[in-house]
């Protein structure tokens, strides 16, 4: 007699032991899930009924993996000597696939003649883009930690902030890279029971930053330059009291408009908090209220014209504005002769 065997293996089904926790963006398997896996197997005998035995489970944890990111958002700072709280910006992205936060340790690394000092971290807040000391976080000590989210819509901003010596001379540069190291220590073996940590993480910038070493590095530039300002002075008679058209002259009772040319020959910094004082000589009378500022009317007493009567008469005028890169505003008032 002969018999027929016919064996059936039939694919198993994966069962999740646990639900994935919701991420905008993530699409990696969660750490610290568990996986079964069976098979059942189909069988039968000499035409006998199908027999249906089912596997043993192999079950494991997925790893945790471990994966910090660190970006540049301010690839390069200029600065002048002297200059304080200047700040190189940084993101920090936890790329791992755990749903707790992960601690990052924040450090750094300097190359260059320049050497910034008072070197703090800030962490955004999100009040007012851009680095602001009265409303972003100060982070403790020269080594903080921070916390953060899988979802890389949470990223945290890091401001690396220092001091320009005053020595400072232009030309000389500070590459600071900001290491983001991950605060948890990776498996020495694979346990399937337990989600391990695994470094995950890309070569970054700074010395002996290599690939899954639990720590990832960007890095950004502080440069120091020159801001100067030119001034060029004139005036021009604009009423005489005899004529009633030009040509106008410079007689007592004339009207003369001084005008100052105030420029930014920088073209990389703007100039802040650029005040101008003018003296009035002997023998001329300053006209009340004729401040222009780029062609703006300023009255005597607003913040931004101070008159003080003498002697001698004298006027102070700031700008109500940074002066841009480059540019050039007037500033003009206007005299009588004695």
């Amino acid at each position: 007699m002969k018999y027929l065997s016919k064996l059936t293996i039939v694919f198993f089904l994966l069962t999740m032991a646990g639900a994935y926790p919701a991420f905008a963006a993530v699409t990696d398997t969660g750490a610290g899930i568990t996986i079964d896996n069976t098979a059942d197997i189909e069988f039968s005998v000499g035409g006998s009924p199908t027999t249906t035995v089912t596997s043993s489970t192999a079950s494991f944890v997925v790893d945790h993996k471990v994966r910090p990111v660190v970006a540049v958002s301010t690839t390069t700072q200029y600065v002048v000597a002297g200059s304080t709280s200047q700040y190189l910006g940084f993101t920090v992205t936890n790329d791992g696939n755990s749903a707790a936060a992960l601690p990052i340790v924040l450090s750094n690394e300097q190359a260059g003649a320049l050497v910034m000092t008072n070197i703090a971290y800030y962490q955004e807040d999100g009040t007012t883009p851009g680095f602001q000391a009265a409303e972003d976080t100060l982070l403790p000590g020269p080594t903080p930690t921070i916390n953060v989210d899988r979802d890389p819509a949470n990223a945290v901003t890091i401001y690396l902030v220092g001091d320009t010596p005053a020595g400072a001379t232009a030309g000389q540069t500070a590459t600071y890279h900001l290491i983001a190291t991950a605060n948890v220590t990776e498996a020495a073996t694979d346990d399937p029971a337990v989600s391990d940590d695994v470094y995950a993480d890309d070569a970054g910038t700074s010395t002996g930053d290599v690939a899954y070493n639990g720590l990832h590095s960007a890095n950004a530039l502080f440069e120091v330059v020159d801001v100067t300002l030119t001034a060029a002075k004139s005036s021009s008679v604009i009423s005489d009291g005899v004529n009633a058209a030009p040509p106008f002259f410079r007689i007592p009772g004339s009207v003369i408009e001084y005008r100052v040319e105030i420029t930014n020959t920088s073209a990389l910094l703007p100039a802040s908090n650029v005040t101008l004082t003018d003296a009035i000589p002997a023998n001329l009378t300053y006209v009340a209220d004729s401040v222009q500022i780029d062609g703006t009317a300023y009255a005597d007493g607003s913040a931004q014209v101070t008159y003080a009567a003498g002697p001698p008469e004298e006027i102070t005028v700031t700008l109500p504005a940074d002066l841009p890169v480059s540019t050039t505003i007037p500033i003009t008032f206007q005299v009588t002769i004695d």
